[in-house]
């Protein structure tokens, strides 16, 4: 009896092997033309930002057209799928209803997490009225949370925070697992948890199918942020499948890149170390490999010598891969400077105002005390200070994108005529060149721009059709 119960498990753990494997030709298949469903998603984007600029739409649909745009822009461009939060949130605000509230603030808090901003994600979770939720916002928010504490258990090097931590999200995890409805039809989320709760209990290989399935999902969606092809790659190094984890990690990685979620330093750290462990197995597997074949063919000289170039071919193949992955580590540590810049300026120039605000108070306080009501009237009346903020604004908004995209200046040069070609090392934008970097950014509604520059719309238009007419060929 014994015998047959072994011989059982046997055959069917030959059975789900074979059946992974199969899943994950499919997966190679499927990551080699996964550049299709991403612009499959692009074309999706694209079509809801028309429905949303086309034509007037009252809040009601405006509010329905950004969660739309919200769902596509996520785990596709970070920063796009915040400012769509954000202006969902502005929606809803108007609309003066509880439940869409409810469903904004937790969009943006989900942004915030794909963004690295676990503290400002954090409050916003924290502030959230329990009891306006209704049971998806709570199934949404249990999830949030245990996403935001497995990325702080990562990103946090004391070990008793990081278990603390990884109790949090455990807890959530739970809740989340006893809040849930089931499906026949599981997401790529449930997918990952359920693989995550696989190797917990040592069955690595129903864990690898699980995220195989998950990788699928998220490739076949058009998304950018594939966690569960990491997951599934770190799973493939342990378990020896060297250049399959490699492959998997370098496209997981590029993709992250692509949807601007480079802030995720703990994961994207993480996912390097793993890279070079697989890489570095890899290369160790294949000079074994090298010196099996010289001395079993050591004779033929012809044989030696086009091994030793296959050999050097590989050296040059691990120096360029080690140069790439030194040149992403470098992208990621400049980005994550650019943002700590960004974000003290932010905050410097806050304060100042804050700061003038104050003082302008008191003055105007101490002339009402004193009834020196035509000093009071002629301070009121200065525009001094307003103008001082507004250039100050332009001059900070134009210092930050310079620093972004450094080639905006060269690329405008190069589409327009050479007589309204700007100096490439200026600092400071036109108004015109402004409106443009709005664009760029994917601020395309004149109404918006017109509020963020404090221009009116009609001088919005004019610089648009200025520029319209300056480039060679206009698009």
């Amino acid at each position: 009896m014994v015998f047959g119960i072994a011989l059982f498990a046997t055959v069917m753990r030959g059975q789900a092997t074979a059946a992974t494997d199969s899943l994950l030709l499919v997966l190679d298949r499927e990551l080699a033309v996964a550049d299709r469903y991403v612009g499959e998603r692009g074309a999706k984007i694209t079509q809801a930002k028309h429905d949303l600029t086309s034509h007037p739409l009252s809040d009601d649909d405006a509010y329905n057209v950004l969660r739309t745009l919200f769902q596509l822009y996520h785990h596709y461009d970070i920063d796009s799928a915040l400012w769509v939060a954000q202006q969902r949130l502005d929606v809803a605000q108007r609309l003066d209803d509880s439940s869409k509230l409810m469903s904004a603030r937790l969009n943006l808090a989900e942004g915030s997490i794909a963004a690295g901003s676990y503290a400002t994600a954090q409050q916003l979770l924290d502030q959230l009225d329990r009891s306006q939720m209704r049971d998806y916002h709570q199934r949404y928010a249990y999830q949030l949370y245990a996403k935001l504490y497995r990325l702080l258990a990562l990103s946090n090097g004391v070990p008793s925070e990081r278990r603390r931590y990884e109790l949090m999200e455990r807890i959530y995890a739970d809740s989340l697992a006893r809040v849930t409805e089931s499906s026949r039809t599981l997401t790529s989320r449930q997918l990952i948890n359920n693989a995550l709760a696989a190797l917990q209990n040592g069955d690595k290989e129903r864990a690898k199918a699980m995220l195989t399935e998950a990788s699928l999902i998220d490739i076949r969606s058009g998304r950018r942020d594939l966690e569960s092809l990491m997951r599934l790659a770190t799973l493939l190094c342990e378990e020896g499948d060297y250049e399959r984890s490699y492959d998997y990690i370098v496209s997981a990685l590029n993709q992250a890149r692509a949807a601007n979620a480079m802030s995720r330093t703990a994961e994207i750290l993480q996912v390097a170390q793993v890279v070079e462990q697989a890489h570095n197995a890899m290369m160790e597997q294949w000079v074994r490999r090298l010196h099996v074949a010289l001395w079993v063919i050591a004779s033929p000289a012809l044989v030696a010598i086009v091994i030793c170039l296959w050999a050097i071919g590989l050296l040059r193949a691990n120096r360029r891969a080690n140069q790439r992955l030194q040149d992403a580590n470098s992208e990621l540590e400049q980005a994550n400077r650019m943002k700590e810049v960004h974000i003290s300026n932010l905050f410097d120039s806050h304060s100042r105002h804050i700061e003038e605000i104050a003082s302008l108070r008191k003055r105007g306080l101490q002339l009402l005390r004193t009834a020196k009501i035509p000093q009071l009237e002629k301070l009121l009346s200065s525009h001094a200070m307003e103008n001082s903020e507004l250039q100050r604004l332009y001059t900070q908004f134009d210092e930050m994108y310079l620093s972004m995209y450094p080639h905006f200046i060269g690329d405008y040069n190069n589409r327009v005529a050479p007589e309204h070609r700007v100096d490439p090392s200026t600092r400071e934008l036109t108004p015109e060149l402004r409106v443009q970097a709005l664009i760029n950014m994917g601020i395309t509604d004149s109404g918006s721009i017109a509020r963020l520059l404090h221009y009116s719309p009609q001088t919005v238009y004019n610089y648009r059709s200025r520029l319209k007419l300056r480039y060679i060929n206009p698009e």
